[in-house]
Parts: C-alpha cells; structure tokens; sequence
C-alpha cells in the first residue's frame, strides 16, 4: 500500500486534511448519506492509504453500501500491511466474509487462527462456535450446488432473490448458463435482473455478460462496473434533482428522488450508455410534476435549464421513464 515517493512529491495537500474528510465522511454516514460519505473518505485513503481509522471507517461505508467485495479488499490490505487492531479488523473480515457465502475462506482462517493460539483466551470460544457455524454452512453450500440449476429461479420473488443471494462465487460459474439465460431473456423480472449482476459484482466475477432489459441489450462486466448504488450517472441526475427543488419544493422533491431511485434501479445499467444527465433529470421531475399538477415554469431550475435540450429529448426520456415506471405497480 506504500506510495511510490515520487507520486508523493507531486501532491501537496492542505494540512491535515486527510483527518478533515475523515470526519466529512463520518457526518454522512451518520446521516445516511453513504455514496457522499465514500466519496469523502476515498480521497482521504488517497492522501493517506495507511490510516487504520480512515480505513476501517471506509470498510463501514461499504458495508453500510452493500459493497462487500470492495470492503474485504479493504480489510485484505489492512491484514496483509498489519494496519488498525487485528483483531478488530479480522471480525469486520469474517463477517464480510459471511455475507459473501466465503465460508471455504472463513474456515481457513479461523483454523489456522485456533491452531497457532493467535486468539486472545476470552475470545476462543465465541470463534470456536463461528468456525463450527462456517463449517456447517459450507456443507449446506455444498449441498445446494448439487441441485438442478434450473431451481435457482423457481419460487417467489422473495424465494429467488434468497437464492441469489446465497450464491458465492462458485456456485456463479456452476449456475452460469441458468444465469445468463435469465439475463438475456426480455420478459424476466427487471428488478431480480438488477439484484443479479450487483450480486455478481459483489462476488467478483471477472466475465463479460449480455442483459437484456426493457428491449436494450447491453453487454458489461460486472466487476469491473459501478455497484447499483454508486453508478456516477444516476448519482448525478439525483444532484440535479436535489438542486431543481431542495429549496423551494420538499414534497415535490421526496418523491421525485424515489421516482429517480426506482427508475435506475430497474434499469440498471442501462444507464452505462447514457449520455446527459440533466436530459433525464428534467424527465423525472416533469412527470413528477404533472402528478401534482405542478406548473413547470414555476421551478427556476426548469427555466434556466430547459433551453439546453431540445422538447423531443425530453419527451423521449419521458417516454421511456414512465414505461419503466409501470413495472413498479404490476
């Protein structure tokens, strides 16, 4: 993780700045504000990649994110560079490792722990137990790998995304065919579509593979592309959002934010090939206007802004939202 000395000569940061976006980064998580609080806390492991609570502050906000895979590269750094409390940093580890159905990787662990008496006397049984729940769980996963593939997507909506979720990577390439025919197929389930390929993100699966929603393919490799809570573009049409009604119209505001969540959830990532975000911004308040007879000429941000695109490329984008949008209520 050490800098290369000459890169380090090329910055010259402001003094202690790095402990400034620290404490940037704690205040939003603290306000729910995740993506804003990594944003923060990325640039401060930028100018210091070897502070234990920047660190450890930046695994919380992945974890708070769903990003799993990012916060256990995290803490692989820390164990690897001996960075923060091991062992504070070993059971945020473990416990990443849980949530992505590493169980092979727990059980290694916590062996090679137990057998070299690295753990302190009044924790040995509390890791005792979790290698023995590790174990048990690696059994089921081995279990479940054993079923027909074609089972992965039967059930409920809440029975297959359980399904997903429990998939490691592993299991990934054993379901892979299942899988990508699902993705591929027009008339499957947009919204299992998104929880799948931020779960392969997640798991780190390293393939390129073709989705198919809302009669847009496109191809991408999940993990080498943006999680489906931190993809910069959709970030960016919530901003303008925020910047159009913040001040003179809350209510209007809360719902067109959930109207902009719920579209680019669904979509996701179709929004990869999207080119401006003020085009869909401007969509998204619009037809969330017309649902409070809102008069758009009202709203200083629409007059200031309108005239840099075109009716058309507005209605087109209106067009589309709103035949996203009834999938919602199906």
């Amino acid at each position: 993780m050490k800098k290369d000395p000459k890169e380090q000569d090329k910055v010259i940061p402001f003094p202690q700045l790095e402990l400034r976006l620290l404490n940037k980064g704690r205040n939003c998580l603290e306000e729910g504000n995740v993506s804003e609080a990594i944003e923060y806390l990325e640039e401060a492991k930028r100018i210091d990649d070897e502070n234990a609570d920047i660190l450890y502050t930046l695994t919380i906000a992945y974890v708070q994110q769903g990003n799993f895979t990012k916060a256990k590269q995290i803490l692989e750094e820390m164990m690897r560079f001996g960075i923060g409390e091991y062992f504070d940093v070993v059971e945020l580890y473990v416990t990443v490792l849980f949530q992505l159905h590493e169980y092979k990787k727990i059980n290694t662990l916590l062996t090679m722990l137990l057998d070299e008496e690295q753990i302190p006397s009044h924790k040995v049984e509390q890791y005792t137990e979790l290698l023995q729940l590790s174990e048990k769980l690696a059994k089921e996963m081995k279990i479940k790998q054993q079923r027909n593939p074609k089972d992965l997507f039967k059930g409920d909506f809440q029975r297959v995304i359980q399904n997903i979720m429990e998939l490691d990577l592993e299991d990934i390439h054993t379901y892979l065919q299942e899988i990508e025919r699902f993705l591929q197929n027009e008339l499957e389930d947009p919204f299992i579509k998104t929880i799948i390929i931020n779960a392969l993100k997640e798991k780190g699966f390293e393939h390129e593979i073709q989705v198919n929603k809302f009669g847009k393919p496109i191809n991408l490799n999940p993990a080498q592309y943006f999680s489906v809570q931190a993809v910069p573009f959709s970030l960016e049409v919530k901003q303008y959002i925020k910047e159009a009604l913040s001040d003179d119209n809350p209510s209007l505001l809360e719902n067109a934010i959930t109207l902009c969540e719920n579209f680019f959830f669904a979509i996701y990532p179709l929004e990869k090939e999207f080119q401006n975000p003020l085009q869909w911004a401007l969509a998204i308040i619009s037809i969330t206007a017309s649902y409070f007879s809102q008069n758009l000429e009202e709203i200083e941000f629409i007059k200031e802004y309108s005239d840099q695109l075109s009716t058309d490329q507005i209605e087109e984008a209106k067009a589309f939202v709103q035949m996203v949008e009834a999938q919602f209520i199906k």
